[in-house]
């Protein structure tokens, strides 16, 4: 099992971190990816039924923040011991199984329900497979549809060909300027994607690396680092994770537009900053009010499967056209929600699971910062 494959190979030392703490931490991440494939449902299913929810594409910042923590603790943690190249066919190997499986099904029946044109089709999973989708849908040259979400896919792969060129081949450089750098990477980011489109800025690959970077720039900053030094800001979970929360909640609910300026300027980097915050915590406390509420049994699990729940719930709502079939929206919604629901069991169960293997991964490392060895 190679690092990458879903969250790394190397063990725990049990005498500094022990399996309860390991388990505690990987289901408080999984909650948070919960918590933003909530979001995320909430604009594409809630909305379009109930005006509620239209701020929900914020749980795609909240995404973006907590990859480039993840990937990069296990880039730093990995120098050494494992190539660029593996890196890259690792991600393949996670990624892409699920994304050929919706795009497999979906195709065909796109084009038979007249959902959408035959060149439609082709085309939209054309630039998904190729993961060029974010510059395409920021530059208006195309619709993807019916695989737009994929546009995220597609800026996080941009990361994963150029982040890991720099953390595993500059091993001479220190974990500290590393997340200078990264720090002010993200900064000028999001300084050049303000001037760009609106458009752009929502989909291009600059906001969204900006965010990347920011996950990425925590990731170092605590690397190593045991639960008694983060925790030295033990506010950050009780008063800031709390807070986050709250912040995302109300903005999903009440939130303008995506392409509204007010999202540019306040919404992008107050979610992201939020998202950080809900990262931290994790590392400072296991046993905060905010931390234990995001690793409940059920959080963890919806977001272990949010992967395959995102790239199908749009699905179904394409396909089941709601001015095409004649019955109440509500009840092709519901149709909709169910055949979402099935397809993600199917899509995590065979299209996933069989490239994690296993779930102990290097975002829980010695405190010394050194991995343990392999097995």
């Amino acid at each position: 099992m190679r690092l990458w494959e879903m969250g790394g190979a190397f063990p725990i030392d049990s005498g500094v971190v022990n399996r309860g703490e390991q388990r505690a931490r990987i289901a408080y991440l999984d909650g948070i990816r919960a918590l933003a494939i909530v979001a995320v449902l909430g604009v594409h299913w809630a909305y379009p039924y109930t005006g509620i929810g239209r701020g929900g594409y914020v749980g795609v910042d909240i995404f973006f923040v907590l990859s480039g923590f993840i990937i990069t603790k296990i880039l730093w943690a990995s120098r050494g011991q494992r190539t660029y190249k593996e890196f890259i066919s690792g991600r393949v190997r996670r990624l892409y199984p699920a994304l050929l499986g919706v795009v497999i099904i979906v195709t065909p029946l796109a084009i038979l329900t007249g959902a959408t044109t035959a060149g439609q089709s082709l085309l939209g999973a054309a630039l998904s497979v190729l993961q060029v989708n974010s510059l395409v849908r920021g530059l208006d040259l195309a619709s993807a549809d019916p695989f737009g979400v994929t546009w995220s896919l597609s800026a996080e792969w941009i990361f994963y060909l150029l982040w890991p060129a720099v953390v595993l081949f500059a091993v001479r450089a220190s974990r500290q300027r590393l997340a200078v750098l990264a720090g002010i990477a993200a900064l000028s980011l999001y300084g050049i994607s303000l001037l760009t489109t609106t458009s752009f800025f929502y989909y291009g690959p600059t906001s969204r690396g900006s965010q990347l970077l920011v996950g990425a720039a925590i990731a170092l900053v605590v690397h190593g680092r045991g639960e008694e030094r983060v925790g030295r800001a033990r506010y950050i979970a009780t008063v800031g994770a709390p807070l986050a929360i709250a912040f995302i909640a109300a903005w999903t609910l009440i939130g303008p537009p995506a392409h509204s300026d007010l999202y540019r300027f306040v919404g992008f980097p107050l979610v992201t900053v939020a998202a950080a915050f809900l990262v931290l915590s994790g590392e400072a406390s296991s046993h905060a009010p905010a931390v234990r509420l995001l690793s409940v049994a059920p959080a963890a699990t919806l977001g272990r499967s949010s992967y395959s729940l995102y790239l199908w719930h749009t699905a179904p709502l394409v396909l089941l056209d709601k001015d095409a079939i004649p019955l109440p929206p509500v009840v092709l919604a519901g149709i909709a929600v169910a055949v979402a629901v099935l397809m993600t069991w199917l899509s995590y169960t065979f299209l996933e699971k069989p490239f994690m293997r296993t779930r102990t991964p290097a975002i829980v490392e010695r405190s010394s910062g050194e991995p343990s060895p392999r097995r």
